[in-house]
């Protein structure tokens, strides 16, 4: 017994020595359970830091309200430029009678109940309060009514009342915020201090606040607050004038929001780096833009102009140019990635590009756009909202319906940022064609700016996992006579499972509108693109009055079906474009190049002619003679997806026969009066097609 009592006192001995003299490294090994590895702890993330700003960053905080984006001395440029100014007057009564409409509308509500676990969106309702209460604030100041003040109080009560934000999507936060933040801020005189307490705590509490979680990163899915997309520009918009409305009341706070936001929105900014063109298409270059526009115009008017991010804002600047150029003489937007396929409407956010940058061509193209809304003089105001009548002929009615409404719920600000060049401006020295750098490198020709019945083409290259990424590289679109022959199909709906996923083989890229097999692109042995490594840049471009084109090359993501893939888009002459892809070593598979439209399609041989609205297009496979035209149905693989109604594919079939390399060549061209004819070209390889090689 006294042997085995030594053994215990000898184990307990050694284990006091292991557990107080062991490296902490070796004691937390011992602690495992036996034939398990050891998980890797995560490292700590980062908070979004402070921004380097020397002193307080509300030390040049305008003390007077309002302060956020149109002060007093803008009130007053607006009201003098109204009296001699008969297109913003016009358009200071379209806002007016917006604000008519919204008074028998009632005030926005939440259904779902406190601590409800089931999931929902609050989007729809925070972007119909910031359309009423900007619209409604703004007719108050330039009219005086107090109906309006009245009914924006209201709005903002009852929006201050909700229980939640849904701070679980944050989009909902940033656009409440912001309505709120707005409404607070130019009706500041007018609440009374009880008004001011409700609506100042609901911001504080259901937005700001909750922001911290996100700034600190301590929430489980880390999202905007870093994000590259349209998100991040949203959400610190919102988040910085909701800051700055109230921040000599919660100067800690506020100064917190203002200096975080700060820094997290050099993210959002990076993403128009270095021509502006924008990743997530035309339709959230717009989302996105308008708010950050909001973002700086708010600072530059609270806090002066503090010159901050000027690399990025000089990508930002010329994002105007960029979404000049997306947009068709239709009036369609080169719909890559998700952007929707309806017609383009207006963005105030140009007008404040215009003035910022003094580039009164932007405010020319906004104004080209906001002038299709503004009523007769004698207009009146239909009751039924969603009525379609004109808005032009003398006595029509206008519908200022709900729909119509939430379509520019940021109207007000093309009021606040209104730049009179723009409606004398002469755009006969921009530039027809342009080529934009960046996330999604991108190309746009066209025959005019003033004819809707012009030649355009639209041209990408890309990266398929950019945010609202489409498989789209390679891909066109096509105008003439005012109808878009070659259509990208545009996004499905978000909610479809794993919809949003990036992963090569992964769920989102089987929904056919994602997929490059509804793409305007090439399809080799009936392989997607892939995603992963799949930057494809513009390699050459030239722009001169009898031709102009652009080369991608597009290796990346045919790696695996091909040593090299480049497309080549040439307009020529304004008159007819040529696609034409140069394929070395591909796989021994079928070749489908492909174009999605409307038009009815008539097939002979190699030629198929393309009829819609009483329009003719021709299309002429040049390259190979042995290639096959067919009619391609473009019906998803699952009901749950978009049906696709009313659009086929026009595709061309060709299999390389064992051949080491393979040009596939086809002439699209327009006939009818306004058009000349324009013969086949001779066809050169895409290494001679001469202009401007882009590293």
């Amino acid at each position: 017994m006294t042997r085995n009592r030594l053994i215990v006192l000898l184990m307990f001995a050694g284990m006091f020595c292991f557990c107080n003299c062991a490296p902490p490294e070796a004691r937390a090994a011992a602690k495992k359970p036996a034939g398990k590895s050891a998980k890797p702890r995560k490292p700590k993330r980062k908070r979004i830091p402070l921004f380097p700003w020397k002193g307080d960053i509300l030390s040049t905080l305008r003390k007077e309200h309002p302060r956020l984006l149109f002060t007093a001395a803008d009130e007053k440029r607006i009201k003098k430029l109204a009296k001699d100014n008969e297109q913003l007057a016009g358009l200071i009564t379209l806002v007016t009678k917006s604000a008519e409409r919204i008074l028998s509308e009632p005030e926005v509500k939440l259904a779902i109940p406190p601590k409800s676990k089931r999931h929902f969106y609050l989007l729809s309702t925070s972007r119909v309060c910031l359309g009423r209460v900007t619209t409604l604030a703004m007719a108050f100041r330039l009219t005086g009514d107090r109906r309006f003040f009245e009914r924006a109080r209201k709005e903002m009560l009852a929006a201050a009342g909700f229980w939640t934000w849904n701070p679980k999507h944050f989009l909902d936060v940033g656009e409440m915020c912001c309505a709120l933040g707005i409404g607070y801020d130019w009706l500041y005189d007018e609440l009374s201090k009880e008004d001011r307490a409700i609506i100042r705590r609901a911001i504080v509490e259901k937005a700001l606040k909750p922001s911290l979680r996100h700034y600190h990163r301590k929430v489980t899915r880390l999202f905007w607050e870093a994000g590259r997309n349209n998100w991040n520009l949203v959400c610190n918009g919102g988040l910085l004038i909701g800051a700055l409305a109230i921040a000599e009341d919660e100067p800690k706070l506020s100064r917190e929001i203002v200096s975080r936001a700060l820094s997290s929105v050099k993210y959002g900014l990076s993403c128009y780096l270095p021509d502006g063109a924008w990743p997530e298409g035309p339709g959230y270059w717009n989302y996105g833009s308008v708010y950050n526009a909001l973002f700086f115009s708010a600072l530059e008017t609270s806090l002066g102009d503090l010159k901050l991010y000027r690399t990025e804002m000089k990508a930002f600047s010329k994002s105007g140019s960029f979404i000049m150029h997306m947009i068709g003489p239709n009036r369609k937007p080169f719909t890559y990635a998700d952007c929707g396929s309806g017609k383009w409407s207006i963005s105030p956010a140009m007008f404040y590009l215009a003035r910022r940058f003094n580039q009164p061509a932007f405010a020319w193209f906004e104004w080209k756009n906001l002038r299709r809304m503004i009523p007769s003089p004698d207009a009146k105001v239909s009751k039924k909202p969603g009525k379609k009548t004109s808005k032009k002929k003398p006595g029509k009615k206008v519908s200022y319906g709900r729909r119509y409404h939430s379509q520019i719920r940021l109207l007000a600000m093309a009021i606040a940022w209104f730049d009179e060049r723009g409606v004398d401006y002469v755009p006969d020295k921009l530039p027809l064609d342009a080529f934009f750098r960046g996330q999604q490198d991108l190309v746009a020709m066209r025959g005019s700016w003033e004819d809707a019945n012009a030649l355009f083409v639209g041209f990408k290259g890309g990266n398929n996992k950019a945010s609202h990424g489409h498989m789209d590289i390679g891909s066109f679109v096509l105008d003439a006579d005012g109808v878009r022959w070659a259509i990208d199909l545009g996004a499905d709906h978000y909610r479809l499972p794993g919809y949003s996923n990036k992963t090569d083989g992964g769920p989102g890229w089987r929904y056919y509108r994602r997929s490059a097999k509804s793409h305007n692109t090439l399809v080799i042995g009936d392989k997607l693109q892939l995603a992963a490594d799949s930057e494809s840049k513009v390699v050459a471009f030239h722009s001169s009055p009898t031709r102009s084109h652009a080369v991608v090359d597009m290796s990346k993501p045919y790696r695996r079906q091909a040593k090299k893939l480049l497309r080549g888009v040439a307009m020529l002459g304004r008159q007819a474009v040529l696609v034409q892809d140069e394929i070395t070593a591909p796989e021994n598979s079928e070749i489908r190049w492909g174009m999605v439209t409307r038009a009815k399609i008539k097939i002979d041989g190699r030629k198929a002619v393309l009829t819609q609205d009483g329009k003719t297009l021709h299309v002429e496979v040049v390259e190979p003679v042995d290639a096959v035209l067919k009619i391609v149905s473009t019906a998803p693989p699952t009901k749950k997806e978009n049906p696709n109604r009313g659009t086929r594919m026009l595709a061309a079939f060709a299999k390389p026969n064992g051949k080491k390399f393979m040009r596939i060549v086809v002439l699209l061209k327009p006939v009818g009066k306004n058009w000349k004819e324009t013969p086949t070209p001779k066809i050169q390889p895409l290494a001679n097609w001469k202009g401007k090689k882009v590293k």
